[in-house]
């Protein structure tokens, strides 16, 4: 997060998670196109999970908190149709786990429902199909 070890830990304990969200230095740099290209994230609503005093909610104050853990997320174009994605993924939670204390990091976890669709072109659709007509849909 951008700003000062104080002045993130002011907003945190002010509640400001907007201002939290608009200096995420990940987020910021996505959407100038500089990293994780084509990625997604969902959006967060939990407070940062790093570097928090190991077994207590309370971080540590010579460091700047921040979300270093992140669950990032892409699905594939086809190349015949840009627009159209093969897995749509529906985002069900993206959280933290506050209860594993034990390391200033906080773990996170995240839940996708997964739709697959048949390519609407007939030979990608027939090069994708496993023997039983179903799209391939990979999650790594």
């Amino acid at each position: 997060i951008n700003g000062s070890s104080t002045a993130v830990h002011h907003i945190i304990k002010a509640g400001m998670v907007e201002v939290l969200h608009a200096n995420d230095q990940l987020r910021i740099q996505m959407r100038k196109g500089r990293v994780f290209k084509g990625f997604d994230e969902q959006a967060i609503h939990f407070l940062p999970t790093f570097k928090l005093l190991p077994r207590t909610q309370e971080y540590h104050l010579q460091r700047v908190p921040s979300w270093t853990d992140r669950i990032l997320h892409k699905t594939m174009r086809t190349a015949h149709s840009r627009h159209q994605h093969h897995c749509v993924l529906k985002p069900l939670y993206y959280r933290s786990i506050k209860e594993l204390d034990c390391s200033d990091h906080r773990p996170v976890v995240a839940g996708y429902e997964i739709h697959i669709r048949p390519s609407s072109d007939a030979s990608t659709s027939s090069k994708q199909a496993g023997k039983h007509g179903n799209s391939k849909c990979i999650i790594s």
